[in-house]
């Protein structure tokens, strides 16, 4: 019990992962900027909801992209969900294949 509140800190627990956030619009054809979470710690995607087609892919090998998430994946999900990578350096990105609109996009740690 710390300051007389019965709660536990946990701050050191869940402390911030220290890799900035990578946020953007979506506004053509091609790909958003990357981000590269730490390995085995969960990371947040945001993408906003509009008529434009997007995959969600991550680097294997140095150098190839592969889906991770398809467009009708991506559809099924909420705007906002958590992921986890279990291996280092291991960078993502969103990949508009079809454009419509701007699409705003977020990377977390």
């Amino acid at each position: 019990m710390a300051d007389g509140y019965p709660f536990q800190d946990v701050g050191a627990r869940f402390a911030s992962s220290g890799i900035a956030s990578v946020a953007g619009t979506l506004s053509a054809v091609g790909t958003s900027s990357t981000f590269t979470p730490t390995a085995g710690r969960d990371f947040n995607v945001y993408i906003a909801s509009t008529a434009n087609t997007v995959q969600l892919e991550r680097r294997i090998d140095g150098a190839t992209w592969v889906a991770v998430l398809t467009p009708s994946m991506i559809a099924a999900l909420p705007p906002s969900f958590t992921m986890s990578e279990p291996q280092v350096s291991v960078p993502y990105r969103f990949n508009v294949i079809a454009y419509v609109a701007p699409q705003d996009y977020r990377f977390s740690a």
